[in-house]
């Protein structure tokens, strides 16, 4: 009876104890920052401007991370690239196009950019990762198109 107990106890003792994950947590951390690339804050409806605005995403973690990023905004704009990977101890760049939209209103506009390290280790999921958000305000110029071709 005692070899029958003792050989189920050793039998369900991998199902008692916790995994490896939740014995060593592991939160990576994640350094986001967006700025003007070139032009300023103001926009002239009338020109595309390519990597307006850059987001620039830092790992000081011991493992590759992979960022996912999204973009909210009113404005015409488009993100590069949504998911970057991030080696460890490196920086990769994210660029926000302005595409040319003549309706736009006149004034200033958000954008709001979220980053949230979704993977770290290539495999691990980061459940207890929180989202940094940054606002860029951008302000679109108001303009006038003349015809010079005047009839009598």
């Amino acid at each position: 009876m005692k070899v029958r107990t003792l050989l189920l106890s050793l039998l369900l003792l991998p199902l008692v104890t916790p995994p490896a994950e939740a014995q060593i947590p592991y939160t990576p951390v994640l350094d986001f920052s967006c700025d003007f690339y070139y032009y300023g804050y103001d926009i002239d409806p009338r020109y595309d401007r390519y990597q307006y605005i850059y987001c620039e995403i830092v790992n000081s973690n011991q493992h590759d991370i992979t960022v996912e990023i999204s973009m909210t905004t009113g404005l015409n704009m488009q993100l590069q690239d949504e998911t970057v990977t991030v080696s460890a101890q490196n920086s990769d760049l994210v660029y926000v196009d302005f595409l040319r939209d003549r309706t736009t209103t006149k004034g200033a506009h958000q954008v709001e950019l979220t980053a949230i390290i979704t993977r770290y280790a290539s495999v691990m999921t980061c459940d207890s990762c929180e989202e940094e958000t940054r606002t860029k305000q951008v302000n679109i110029l108001a303009w006038f198109e003349m015809d010079w071709n005047l009839k009598e």
